[in-house]
């Protein structure tokens, strides 16, 4: 079920905003705080994002996606996720330039049920594979065999 629903119900955008904007997407809005630059102490330098994570009108969650770019220039994105029973909500800071922040957003909903089915087939196999008890040995009492024998003539 949960591969399934966080496959089949997947929702994806990518769009650009500027800081008090909005992108809407899962039952959820994510506004855009603000952005910027920093230093790392290994030479990166990562490109920042204050976003806050909103359903309804009421503030959930505060994420903070991240861009680092390498000396050697690889650049690697840390996403910004917020996760709870219903799914998982992840952001990816794509782009910036001035205060304009490219976001690629993705809502996956039951994917915590693929956690759960791993558990619950953990808990299976355990089950199944605890020794169970001795059995039962029934014994019946011998009857003893006898013959007898008649002798001609008698």
């Amino acid at each position: 079920i949960g591969i399934i629903g966080s496959t089949i119900f997947q929702e994806v955008t990518q769009q650009t905003i500027s800081p008090g904007d909005t992108i809407s997407l899962g039952g959820y809005d994510m506004r855009l705080d603000n952005s910027f630059l920093a230093q790392g102490e290994d030479d990166r330098t990562m490109s920042i994002a204050n976003v806050t994570l909103l359903r309804d009108g009421n503030v959930v969650d505060q994420l903070r996606p991240r861009r680092d770019f390498f000396p050697s220039g690889s650049p690697m994105s840390i996403a910004g996720v917020h996760s709870n029973v219903k799914g998982d909500f992840y952001t990816l800071l794509i782009f910036t330039e001035n205060d304009q922040v490219t976001f690629r957003v993705y809502w996956n909903p039951l994917v915590n049920f693929v956690w759960w089915g791993g558990v619950l087939l953990i808990i299976g196999t355990i089950i199944a594979t605890w020794p169970g008890r001795e059995p039962a040995i029934i014994r019946q009492p011998r009857r003893s065999s006898i013959t007898a024998t008649a002798a001609a003539g008698d």
